[in-house]
């Protein structure tokens, strides 16, 4: 009917009321949100541009990995690192009486100064020490020839060693000499030189099948080959051979009739050559007896014995020249000693010298 409201119509116009009532602050809130959202689009469309997504925040910088890692793990280890000797340089000082704090600081800066000036006093010490040996052993100091110096340069020896310093005169001047040294220091050349300088002063006409000056007896022919090896490399006028077992006879034959000056070799072989007539020792001046301790120990003594024995007379002033050479001095020694040697011999002991400068070392 016209005019009038149904119960139906009232209740959709009630329905709106109460609904705008009731949510009037939630449809607000919607607004607000919607406008919250068109303006933060509208932000990030022209902040995006840049890369930049976070709300209304300005561009931040971007680091470097490197200076990241800089500032991380290196600045904070190394602060770790200060910050744990700060700690532990604390602790030590509280356990300190108080009259020790200011100098267990004066000791702790003092470290690493002490500590360099012991390696250089070291190295100061080992410097002093070889210069000093340099000094003694310089060629200058003894009466060899430039011929001779030109040759020990060749083979890399610029000055003499102990051992060579301290028999070079006895040598040199005919007499007879018992000299302790280890292997490796150099015994070789403490004979060789001065004997070398000795002959080549006196050397007479060469003549062809000459008998042999100089005989030196060796234990083994590995040390025979190494000796005679060493008189050649420094003479260049005296003819040196080298006979021992297990090589040819045929060109030891042939270097006896050529001639010998200086003859090195093994007992057995030397005396082969001896029984057979083909070896004549009676010119010698000269007799070495190298590493005497050794063939003592092989079993050669008896045949040491038997060939030197005809180059010697008895209390005779013209016996040859002696001189022994070891390690060791066993009784054989001075028993050849007493023997064969004058009576007023040179003595050279540079093992019982190491022995106590090692034995003052380690205490």
């Amino acid at each position: 009917m016209p005019g009038k409201l149904l119960w139906g119509d009232i209740m959709e116009l009630e329905a709106p009321l109460e609904e705008s009532e009731s949510q009037k602050k939630e449809r607000q809130k919607s607004d607000r949100r919607k406008s919250r959202h068109h303006y933060d689009s509208d932000e990030k469309s022209e902040t995006r541009e840049n890369g930049v997504t976070d709300d209304l925040d300005a561009p931040k910088a971007k680091k470097s990995k490197m200076k990241e890692k800089l500032n991380g793990d290196t600045e904070e280890g190394f602060n770790r690192l200060s910050d744990e000797f700060s700690k532990s340089h604390k602790s030590r000082r509280k356990d300190l009486p108080n009259g020790d704090i200011d100098e267990y600081e004066k000791k702790s800066k003092r470290v690493s100064s002490l500590d360099t000036s012991t390696h250089k006093s070291s190295d100061n010490k080992l410097e002093e020490t070889l210069t000093r040996e340099q000094k003694e052993g310089a060629f200058s100091n003894f009466p060899i020839s430039e011929e001779t110096i030109k040759l020990l340069k060749g083979r890399g020896v610029t000055y003499l060693f102990p051992i060579q310093v301290k028999t070079f005169g006895p040598v040199y001047e005919g007499k007879d000499l018992i000299a302790q040294a280890r292997t490796g220091t150099g015994k070789t050349f403490s004979f060789a030189i001065p004997l070398i300088e000795r002959l080549q002063r006196n050397q007479e006409t060469i003549k062809k099948s000459r008998s042999p000056k100089v005989l030196v007896l060796a234990p083994t022919g590995e040390l025979a080959n190494q000796v005679a090896k060493d008189f050649k490399d420094i003479t260049r006028k005296l003819s040196v051979a080298c006979f021992y077992g297990g090589t040819s006879y045929q060109s030891q034959i042939n270097h006896i009739r050529n001639g010998i000056d200086i003859l090195v070799g093994t007992p057995g072989r030397i005396k082969d050559h001896l029984q057979s007539g083909r070896l004549d020792l009676s010119k010698l001046r000269h007799v070495v007896l190298d590493e005497v301790d050794q063939m003592l120990d092989l079993g050669f003594a008896e045949q040491v014995e038997d060939i030197i024995h005809e180059s010697y007379k008895t209390d005779s002033e013209d016996n040859p020249q002696t001189l022994l050479f070891s390690a060791t001095c066993p009784q054989w020694v001075y028993k050849v000693a007493k023997k064969y040697m004058k009576s007023r011999y040179e003595q050279v002991d540079l093992v019982g010298k190491m022995t106590q400068k090692a034995a003052t070392t380690v205490e």
